[in-house]
C-alpha cells in the first residue's frame, strides 16, 4: 500500500517537501552530509527528482536575499543578504558585515576578533557562540545566542539602522476654497482662498514650506503669506530634530512664536513605543523566585518572572489615564502580596529619568517680517521619579526676560500641575513685570466613571505683555494701561450614569480684568444617551457675543436617527434633528446626511430650517466626492433675502523617482506604492485609494520609526498580471517620503511540457528554468510540465539540475495558444556546463 502511494505524484512531493524540512536541521559540518536514496522517489513516467542539493542542509544559492533577521526570537528588522555558494557548508556563504552585526545589536564580547569594514566575514567563525540558520523559503535568519552577549532592549525596540531616510522627492498638497454670498439688496461678497504646503527630500534633509492667498470682493488681493520656510534632519544620537530656516517654536513650556533661525528639539518618538508615553517603574521585593503581575481596571498589561530580591520593572507600555495599578507577587510557596503604584498622570508626565527638550536661537518673526532682536529660547522637562515631573524653560531678548518653572505631581487623589510664570520688559525706558500663577488639577475616577479637571491662573499684577510687545516697542501699548486680567476659574466635569443612564457634562469659566471689577462667566451644561441606535442630547449654553460682548442663555436639543441597514457597513445615511432656543430667537432644524457608492467616496447633505419670530426659511445642499487624486465638494444655500454657494477642491502632487502621482491627501510622513501594470489594484487602508495607470499611488499616513505594513489588493486585476507579494514593512524616518516597489510579472501564463531529447525522459522535479536573460522563470513540475509567464514571444529556456546537468529547449508562443490544459511540448538538448 506504501509502494502505491509512493506511486502517486502527491506522494513524490509530500517526500520532497520532507526532504526539504529535514535538510534544514542537518549539521553543517561536511563530513556529516547526509545522502538521500532517491529510489524511494519512484520515477513517474520516467521522471526522478532532483535531491542531490539537500545533503549539506538547506541549500543556499549564490545571490542577494532582502530578509527578516532574528536574534533570539526578537525580530531586529529586514537586511539585504549577500550568500556565496558553498554547498557543503551553506551558512559560511553569508557575507557578514559590520551593517549586519550593528543590526544584530550585540555586545563587542560576542565577537572573536575585529571586523573591518566593507568586508565580508564567515559568521561561524566571527560568532563561534552563535547557532545560525536561514530559511530560504521565508528569507528569514535566526541567529541564537547566549543573552549575556546580546544588548538588552525594550521587545518593540527597532535599531535605528532601520530607520529609512527615503528616496528624493517633491510635492505640493493644496487647498482652494471659493465663497460668494448674494443678498436681494445688492449687497454681494466674494472671497477665495488658496493655500499651499510644499516640501522636498533629498538623502536625510528635508524642505518644508507653507504659505497662502487670498481675495476679497472684486480682486482686492493679499499678498503671498508665507508661513514656514525650513530645513530639519534627524539627529540620532540624541533622539532630536535639527531645523534652520522660518519656523515657529515648538516648546512644551514656553509660548511658542515665529522665528529664523535654528532649533533642536526632542522627539520622543524616536524612541520604543513602550518607552515614549508615560508609565510608572514598578519596583518590589521578592522573597523567591516569583511571578509579578501587573493590572489596570482588571486587565493584566504585564507579567514576569523575578528572581529572589529587588526588582524593578522600566519597560511598562503606555497606560491609560487615571486608574491605577495593581501589582501582585506570587510566591514560590503560594503566597501572594499586592501592592497599588498610583498613576493619576497628566499628559506632561514624563517617566522617571526620561527628558524632553527644545533649544531655539534667532529672530522674531512676524508674517514675512524680521525683526532685528536677537532671540533665544530653551525648555526643558524631566521625569524625576513615578510621582514628579519638572518642567522650566525661559525666553529671552534684548529687552524681554521670561521664565517658567513648574511641575506635575501625581498620586491617588488625582494629578495636580503648578506653573510660576515672570517676565520682565524694557520699552520706551520703562521697566515693567509681569508674574502669574497657575494650578490644575484632574482626576479619573474609574470605579465611579467621573472625570473632573480644575484650573486656576492668578496674574499678580495689571500688566500682562509678550515677546511681541518687546519687538514692536510701540508706545502707549494696551498692557501699560492695565488691561489685563486679574484671575481665571475653568471646570469640567463628566459623569455617565451606568450601562444605560447615559452621560452628563458641565463645564465652566470665570474671568475677571483689572479694568473691570464684574466678572465674565460662561457655563455649559448637557445630558447625553441613546434608545439602540438613535442617539440624542439636551443642554444649556451661557455664552458671549465677540463684537458687542452682550450675554446669551440658550438651550439646544439634538438627535440623531440612522436609517441605513446596520449590515450594510459600506453607506450610511441619517436624519440630523435639532432645536435651539435663546431669550429672542428660537430655530427648528431637519437634516439628511449621508454617503454614496462602493466605496462611500460621495457624501451629501439635505437640510431646512426655520427661524422664529421673524419666519425665516433657510434651505441647504452639499455634495462631497473623495476621488483617490483629489477632493471635491459644493455646497449652496438659500435664504429668504438672499443666496450663498461655494466651492472647494484639496489635493496634492508627488514628484518621485517613479514619476508623478496625485493624491486625494498626504501626512507628514507618507509612502509612495509603484507596481508595474498592477493599475486599478487598491491600497489596502485607503479608502478609494487606488494606483493609477503607471502603476503607482499614496499611502498618505505612516507612523515615523514604527513598522507600517503597506500593501495592495489585487481581486481586480486581470489574469495577466502577477504580483511576486502583495505586502511589504516599512520603518520609515519623519518627514520623509518612501518608496515602496512590488515585483510583478505581465504576459499570458503558458505551460510547457519539457522533454529530453530522446523524446521519453523528463528533467527531474524541482529543476530549475532560466530564460535567455539567466531570469530565472519557473520550476520544473510533475509530468515535465512548466508554467510561466512574461517571456518572450520566442526564444530558448535553460533547464538545469544537480550540479552539472542542463539542457537548452527553443519554443516558440503562438496566438491561439491559451489552453492552459493543452501544453506545448519542447525538446530539451542536454549540453555542457
Amino acid at each position: 500500500m506504501n509502494h502505491l502511494f509512493l506511486k502517486t505524484g502527491w506522494g513524490a512531493l509530500l517526500l520532497l517537501a520532507w526532504a526539504n524540512l529535514v535538510a534544514q536541521t542537518l549539521p553543517e559540518n561536511p563530513a556529516e552530509a547526509v545522502e538521500f536514496d532517491s529510489n524511494w522517489l519512484v520515477p513517474i513516467n520516467g521522471q526522478t527528482v532532483d535531491v542531490s542539493r539537500f545533503r549539506f542542509g538547506n541549500p543556499i544559492e549564490a545571490g542577494e536575499y532582502d530578509s527578516e533577521i532574528w536574534v533570539n526570537g526578537n525580530k531586529r528588522g529586514n537586511f539585504r543578504l549577500k550568500f556565496d555558494d558553498i554547498p557543503e557548508k551553506p551558512m559560511s556563504g553569508l557575507c557578514f558585515t559590520p551593517e549586519l552585526f550593528a543590526l544584530l545589536d550585540l555586545k563587542k564580547s560576542a565577537l572573536s576578533h575585529e571586523m573591518q569594514a566593507h568586508t565580508c566575514h564567515d559568521i561561524t567563525q566571527i560568532l563561534p557562540d552563535a547557532k545560525s540558520q536561514f530559511d530560504v523559503s521565508s528569507q528569514r535568519l535566526s541567529i541564537d545566542l547566549p543573552s549575556n552577549l546580546v544588548v538588552q532592549r525594550p521587545k518593540d525596540y527597532i535599531s535605528p539602522s532601520q530607520w529609512q531616510s527615503g528616496v528624493p522627492a517633491a510635492y505640493v498638497k493644496y487647498q482652494f476654497n471659493q465663497y460668494q454670498y448674494h443678498q436681494n439688496d445688492s449687497d454681494n461678497r466674494h472671497s477665495a482662498y488658496f493655500g499651499i504646503q510644499a516640501g522636498g527630500n533629498l538623502g536625510a534633509w528635508s524642505l518644508r514650506h507653507s504659505g497662502s492667498y487670498s481675495w476679497e470682493n472684486k480682486g482686492n488681493a493679499r499678498p503671498y503669506r508665507s508661513n514656514e520656510t525650513y530645513v530639519q534632519r534627524d539627529i540620532d544620537t540624541w533622539h532630536s530634530r535639527l531645523i534652520l530656516g522660518d519656523f515657529y517654536t515648538r516648546s512644551n513650556v514656553n509660548s511658542n512664536f515665529g522665528i529664523r533661525g535654528i532649533s533642536l528639539v526632542s522627539d520622543t518618538r524616536m524612541l520604543p513605543h513602550s518607552v515614549t508615553g508615560y508609565a510608572p517603574v514598578v519596583r518590589g521585593v521578592a522573597n523567591s523566585n516569583a511571578r509579578v503581575t501587573v493590572r489596570q481596571n482588571g486587565n493584566v498589561i504585564y507579567e514576569t518572572n523575578v528572581a529572589a530580591g529587588s526588582f524593578e520593572i522600566n519597560d511598562l507600555s503606555p497606560i491609560g489615564y487615571g486608574s491605577d495599578l495593581h501589582v501582585e507577587v506570587l510566591e514560590a510557596d503560594g503566597s501572594q502580596r499586592e501592592f497599588v503604584v498610583p498613576t493619576a498622570i497628566s499628559s506632561q508626565m514624563l517617566r522617571p529619568k526620561h527628558w524632553r527638550y527644545e533649544a531655539t536661537l534667532g529672530r522674531y518673526r512676524e508674517g514675512s517680517h524680521i525683526y532685528p532682536h536677537n532671540i533665544a529660547q530653551a525648555s526643558v522637562q524631566y521625569g524625576v521619579g513615578n510621582a514628579f515631573t519638572l518642567k522650566t524653560g525661559a525666553t529671552i531678548s534684548k529687552d524681554y526676560g521670561a521664565g517658567v518653572l513648574g511641575g506635575i505631581y501625581s498620586n491617588r487623589l488625582g494629578s495636580w500641575e503648578g506653573d510660576f510664570q515672570a517676565a520682565q520688559l524694557k520699552t520706551q525706558g520703562k521697566h515693567h513685570r509681569s508674574n502669574s500663577l497657575s494650578l490644575s488639577y484632574h482626576k479619573n475616577f474609574a470605579t465611579t466613571h467621573t472625570y473632573v479637571y480644575a484650573k486656576w491662573q492668578k496674574y499678580l499684577s495689571d500688566k500682562h505683555f509678550s515677546l511681541l510687545d518687546a519687538v514692536r516697542d510701540v508706545p502707549n501699548a494696551s498692557f501699560i494701561h492695565g488691561n489685563a486680567p486679574k484671575h481665571r476659574y475653568q471646570i469640567s466635569l463628566n459623569q455617565k450614569l451606568g450601562e444605560k443612564g447615559g452621560a452628563i457634562y458641565v463645564s465652566g469659566a470665570s474671568t475677571r480684568q483689572y479694568a473691570h471689577s464684574k466678572a465674565q462667566h460662561e457655563y455649559q451644561v448637557g445630558y447625553s444617551n441613546h434608545f439602540k441606535r438613535l442617539t440624542y442630547n439636551l443642554g444649556f449654553l451661557q455664552s458671549r457675543d465677540v463684537a458687542t460682548r452682550v450675554k446669551h442663555n440658550q438651550i439646544y436639543a439634538n438627535m440623531l436617527v440612522p436609517l441605513d441597514n446596520p449590515s450594510h457597513w459600506r453607506n450610511s445615511h441619517w436624519l440630523d434633528l435639532g432645536y435651539q432656543k435663546n431669550r429672542d430667537h428660537s430655530l427648528t432644524r431637519v437634516a439628511l446626511n449621508g454617503t454614496l457608492g462602493d466605496e462611500s467616496q460621495f457624501s451629501y447633505g439635505l437640510s431646512g430650517s426655520r427661524a422664529h419670530p421673524d419666519k425665516q426659511n433657510t434651505y441647504s445642499a452639499s455634495l462631497a466626492y473623495r476621488a483617490s487624486p483629489f477632493a471635491l465638494n459644493v455646497n449652496t444655500s438659500r435664504y429668504s433675502n438672499g443666496n450663498q454657494w461655494g466651492f472647494g477642491v484639496s489635493g496634492a502632487v508627488v514628484a518621485h523617482p517613479r514619476g508623478i502621482t496625485l493624491s486625494r491627501e498626504l501626512g507628514e510622513t507618507f509612502a509612495v506604492i509603484h507596481a508595474k501594470h498592477a493599475t486599478g489594484a487598491g491600497i489596502r487602508g485607503l479608502l478609494n485609494g487606488k494606483l493609477d495607470r503607471f502603476g503607482n499611488g499614496i499611502v498618505p499616513y505612516i507612523t515615523p520609526y514604527r513598522v507600517n505594513h503597506i500593501g495592495i489588493n489585487t481581486d481586480n486585476l486581470p489574469d495577466e498580471v502577477e504580483v511576486a507579494a502583495t505586502g511589504k514593512d516599512l520603518v520609515p524616518r519623519a518627514h520623509s517620503v518612501n518608496l515602496v516597489e512590488f515585483d510583478t510579472t505581465a504576459g499570458a501564463l503558458h505551460t510547457f511540457r519539457v522533454v529530453l531529447a530522446d523524446g521519453q525522459t523528463l528533467p527531474p522535479i524541482a529543476a530549475e528554468v532560466f530564460d535567455e536573460k539567466g531570469q530565472f522563470v519557473g520550476l520544473i513540475g510533475q509530468g515535465g510540465v512548466l508554467m510561466t509567464r512574461g517571456i518572450a514571444n520566442s526564444g530558448s529556456l535553460k533547464v538545469i539540475w544537480g550540479n552539472t546537468q542542463q539542457c537548452r529547449a527553443d519554443y516558440r508562443i503562438h496566438d491561439k495558444q491559451s489552453d492552459l490544459s493543452q501544453p506545448t511540448t519542447l525538446s530539451c538538448q542536454m549540453i555542457e556546463k
